[in-house]
């Protein structure tokens, strides 16, 4: 019964797919860039720079959460003292950023030697 739930929750991602179709995302986006009256090249570097954002933001929230559910309190505080960085939560935040930004997996097939 499990297996079953497990496997129907990619097809309730597909109906959420639907629907955001059916929203008329673009319409919306046409509407914006009128009302505020924004060259288009320029709205659509905002909205560039705003869709990154939110990338990196979640995956910044997304690694901080596994990295305090996955390590003990001592193993982050030596992390954050390697990093000289303090225990606030700017500071944790700009560094999870780094991190996202800056440091690629591992992976076989980007090795040459």
């Amino acid at each position: 019964m499990l297996k079953l739930v497990r496997l129907l929750k990619p097809m309730r991602l597909l109906k959420m797919g639907k629907v955001l179709k059916m929203m008329n995302l673009a319409g919306i986006m046409r509407f914006l860039e009128s009302s505020l009256g924004v060259p288009h090249e320029a709205f659509r570097m905002l909205l560039t720079c705003m869709s990154t954002f939110g990338v990196v933001h979640v995956c910044a929230c997304c690694f901080w959460f596994v990295k305090e559910n996955s390590n003990s309190l001592e193993d982050i505080e030596v992390f954050l003292d390697g990093m000289n960085t303090r225990d606030t939560v700017p500071e944790k935040y700009i560094l999870s950023c780094y991190f996202i930004l800056t440091v690629r997996l591992y992976s076989p097939h980007n090795c040459t030697g």
